[in-house]
C-alpha cells in the first residue's frame, strides 16, 4: 500500500505538471485570439472611419474619392485574412481548452485518489 501511494504521488506530480503547462498555453491561445479580434475590430472601425469621411457633404473631391475606394479594396482583403486569422485562433483555442479539460481532470482524479488512500498503512 505503500508503495501504491508514493507511485500515485510521483503520478500526480506530473499530471500537475502537464495542467500547469497545458493552462500556460491555454493563456497564450486566449490571448492570441483576442489580440486577432481587436485587430479585426479595428479595421472593421477604420472602415466606418473611410465612409464616414467619404460620406461627409461636400467634404470629398475625385481623388479622395478614388483614393477612399482602393483602400476599400485592400481593407476588404486585409478583413478576410483577419477573418481567417481569428478562425485559426479559435480553433487552436477550442483545442487546448479539451486538453486543458482533460488534463485538470486527471489531476483532480488523482488528488480524490490520494485524498481516500489512507496516509499510514498498517501493513
Amino acid at each position: 500500500m505503500k508503495n501504491r501511494r508514493h507511485e500515485l504521488q510521483r503520478l500526480k506530480r506530473v499530471t500537475e505538471a502537464v495542467w500547469l503547462a497545458s493552462s500556460q498555453v491555454l493563456r497564450q491561445k486566449a490571448e492570441a485570439e483576442r489580440a486577432a479580434s481587436m485587430r479585426l475590430g479595428k479595421l472593421q472601425r477604420d472602415r466606418e472611419s473611410c465612409m464616414e469621411l467619404v460620406s461627409a457633404d461636400g467634404a470629398t473631391d475625385g481623388a479622395m474619392i478614388v483614393s477612399a475606394a482602393r483602400w476599400m479594396r485592400w481593407s476588404e482583403k486585409e478583413r478576410a485574412r483577419l477573418n481567417m486569422d481569428l478562425a485559426r485562433a479559435r480553433a487552436e483555442l477550442a483545442r487546448e481548452q479539451a486538453a486543458a479539460k482533460t488534463a485538470f481532470a486527471k489531476d483532480q482524479a488523482l488528488d480524490e485518489l490520494l485524498r481516500q488512500m489512507p496516509r499510514n498503512p498498517k501493513a
